[in-house]
């Protein structure tokens, strides 16, 4: 595995994965505005620094992506939280369900590690 020089050129295939980022970085922004109506219900709980600053953090590197990268090994880590996030949205929706609780439960430790790493 090696790197690869970055691809400016402007190809169908390359524009859509731009679109893709640009898709990203929209989730992005929304999980940030979920975190700003968790502060504004002072539900202080829910909300910590590190919270925050993920979220931040994390729409900015979006940003950055779409601004100056677009594309390539550099979106690796944003997909990676991508894919994080719809694991733990999952958990949270399949954990509504009452009768999937108690077989939800010895999966929310590895969901948290998973977070943390």
């Amino acid at each position: 595995m090696s790197c690869h020089e970055m691809d400016f050129s402007v190809t169908p295939t390359l524009m859509r994965a731009l679109n893709i980022t640009w898709f990203v970085m929209m989730c992005k922004v929304i999980e940030l505005v979920d975190t700003v109506f968790f502060v504004l219900r002072k539900k202080q709980k829910q909300v910590s620094v590190l919270h925050v600053y993920h979220h931040a953090s994390t729409l900015f590197l979006c940003w950055l992506a779409v601004k100056y990268v677009g594309t390539g090994i550099a979106l690796f880590s944003i997909l990676l939280n991508s894919v994080v996030h719809v694991l733990m949205y999952s958990y949270y929706f399949l954990s509504i369900f009452q009768s999937l609780q108690k077989r939800l439960r010895p999966i929310k430790p590895y969901i948290t590690v998973i977070q943390m790493v």
